[in-house]
């Protein structure tokens, strides 16, 4: 449910993550900024289409109340992993991810914001990033046109150039045939990143 918090000076508006279309429509509705203070309102949400992950339940913003988000000094958004500024509202941001969630992900900086807020001025945000744990993603193209002793070459020379220490490893073995599946098993491809937290293929 919607809930509302007072501190300092600022009132944090939260709007709850719903399924269900109607529900967030009314959680949203009962959303009225504090003349007062300074108003953060907290979505979890996709400011529009660009933002969505492709997983189920993601909530879009309706585009009828995009005009009430210029109501409040900041908009903290959460769901798209990435820092941000938000398209079509300036005063709000996509906070980020302080992990790499998914091979999606590799090799793109993490970390927090801290914003500084005024009455009736523009947030001033600032990106930190955090030393995240690395996640590297290989692509082996057009397997069905290498030989076994080919593939595995691509593959031992990827390992060989990665610092895999503590890391996470995607490979993908791109239109590989059911007898090279077999040949170029999962353990082997596993020992050729030493030290890695998981190798996914």
């Amino acid at each position: 449910r919607y809930e509302r918090v007072e501190l300092d000076g600022v009132t944090f508006h939260g709007v709850p993550h719903a399924h269900e279309e109607s529900r967030f429509g009314e959680e949203l509705a009962r959303v009225e900024p504090d003349a007062d203070s300074i108003n953060v309102l907290m979505l979890h949400t996709s400011l529009g289409k660009r933002y969505l992950m492709e997983e189920y339940g993601e909530r879009v913003f309706p585009d009828e109340r995009m005009d009430m988000l210029s109501r409040f000094e900041y908009v903290a958004l959460g769901h798209w992993h990435g820092f941000q500024k938000a398209h079509g509202a300036d005063n709000a941001w996509y906070s980020g991810a302080t992990e790499r969630m998914n091979d999606g992900e590799a090799g793109k900086e993490r970390g927090f914001c801290t914003v500084k807020l005024a009455k009736g001025e523009s947030p001033l945000v600032t990106f930190h990033p955090l030393p995240a744990r690395p996640w590297h993603r290989f692509e082996i193209e057009c397997c069905r046109d290498k030989t076994v002793e080919e593939i595995q070459r691509e593959i031992s020379s990827r390992g060989e150039e990665t610092a895999a220490e503590g890391a996470q490893i995607s490979v993908y073995l791109r239109e590989i045939l059911p007898e090279q599946s077999a040949a170029v098993r999962t353990s082997w491809i596993s020992e050729r990143f030493p030290g890695a937290l998981a190798v996914n293929v």
